[in-house]
């Protein structure tokens, strides 16, 4: 397939990093860079607010006087591989800070970043954010803890250069950061948060399960429903449906004979706790397909799900649908393979809370889907796709 050439589109509001922190340095409202793009930073919650207090008072107290320190949000981290600058909720630093040559304000060596998640910066932390944290050396593990509801996510990098995802959802869990050695409660960290007491949010606009299939199996355009909201589900790139060929060429015939069946994103995934009703781009059965009682035609049992990233669906993708994926009992895999760029990330069950993460950003690189015992070549799924520089 020959790539259709077009011009660079001019960066007409393209800020450079030396005119970022010069301005950020004098600002009053903090702002995070990315790719020569400013965004102001928002104000914060009374849940986040409490939470962080919670959780950096009690590092504060365990590490006085030993070799890691924690910084607040007014410590800026710069990961140069990347070009991000960003203010984490709460960063450690173990040893002496590392800056970058140019400007010595800028952290670039956290062995601990802590997000709290927000409604609105949910996806984003988990997406976007965890993946270019991933291109800290020092970075040891990462942190995700919910001002929503009580979850607390923790990622750590193994030896091997994976990361091992953890997920705790009861106020009775605890978890250990093992860079510190600190082992923190969850009934701790959300301690006057469930004392605050909201009235339920009207759902004006609630659409229920069945007013939702009622219209979806009689439209042209497929659409996802959550908790009462309807998605419509946007068009694919052609580098999206290339791989897409590709997955389907490879997958299908391989599973011939062996007692699973690849399915592709005509075929709507149910998960009746979540209220969830979406089409992944390929899901994997193995045995019969089980189907929910009153909605027979929505699936409820894939061992594997593939999804195929956009720029505007990977944060989603890897945030809120890979957090509601989780709850389904059979999921024993999740791939995500990027349209935009290469790169493939597998995650693997391990327990009921356990995921291993694994990433693969070379031509040259190969990974085993465990599930099916089948191995796939990454320059395989990327034939003739040639990203732009």
């Amino acid at each position: 397939m020959e790539n259709e050439v077009k011009e660079p589109v001019p960066k007409y509001n393209y800020i450079s990093p030396e005119q970022y922190i010069e301005k950020e340095r004098s600002s009053e409202i903090k702002h995070e860079y990315y790719k020569g793009e400013v965004f102001a930073m928002s104000g914060s919650s009374l849940e986040h607010n409490y939470i962080f207090h919670n959780v950096y008072g009690n590092l504060v107290t365990f590490l006085k006087g030993k070799n890691c320190k924690p910084f607040g949000s007014d410590l800026r981290i710069h990961i140069p591989e990347s070009g991000l600058y960003t203010y984490p909720d709460i960063s450690i630093i173990c040893g002496s800070p590392e800056t970058t040559d140019t400007w010595t304000d800028n952290i670039t060596n956290p062995a601990v970043i802590i997000e709290i998640l927000s409604p609105l910066t949910s996806d984003y932390d988990r997406g976007t954010k965890f993946n270019l944290y991933r291109g800290i050396k020092t970075l040891k593990e990462y942190i995700v803890i919910d001002s929503s509801f009580v979850s607390v996510e923790l990622f750590t990098r193994r030896k091997d250069n994976r990361w091992n995802l953890t997920e705790f959802k009861q106020l009775s869990d605890s978890f250990v950061i093992s860079t510190i050695g600190l082992s923190m409660n969850l009934n701790d960290i959300y301690e006057d948060v469930r004392n605050i007491v909201r009235e339920p949010a009207l759902k004006y606009n609630y659409i229920s399960p069945e007013q939702y299939l009622l219209v979806e199996r009689a439209a042209e355009i497929k659409h996802e429903y959550h908790d009462g909201k309807v998605i419509v589900m946007s068009g694919a790139s052609p580098a999206h449906n290339d791989i897409a060929y590709t997955i389907n060429r490879i997958i299908a015939p391989f599973l011939y004979g062996k007692g699973c069946k690849l399915y592709g994103s005509d075929f709507r995934i149910h998960i009746p706790e979540k209220e969830l009703f979406t089409y992944p781009d390929f899901s994997i059965v193995c045995g019969k397909a089980e189907t929910a009682e009153i909605y027979t035609d929505n699936l409820t049992n894939p061992a594997i799900i593939i999804e195929i990233l956009s720029p505007s669906t990977q944060d989603y993708c890897r945030g809120t649908k890979f957090n509601l994926y989780r709850s389904i009992k059979t999921l024993k895999e999740y791939i995500l393979i990027d349209s935009s760029s290469v790169s493939v990330e597998s995650f693997v069950r391990q327990q009921e809370n356990s995921w291993n993460l694994t990433e693969f950003k070379q031509l040259s690189d190969s990974f085993v889907i465990s599930t099916i015992g089948l191995s796939m070549d990454v320059k395989d799924i990327y034939e003739d796709i040639h990203f732009k520089e």
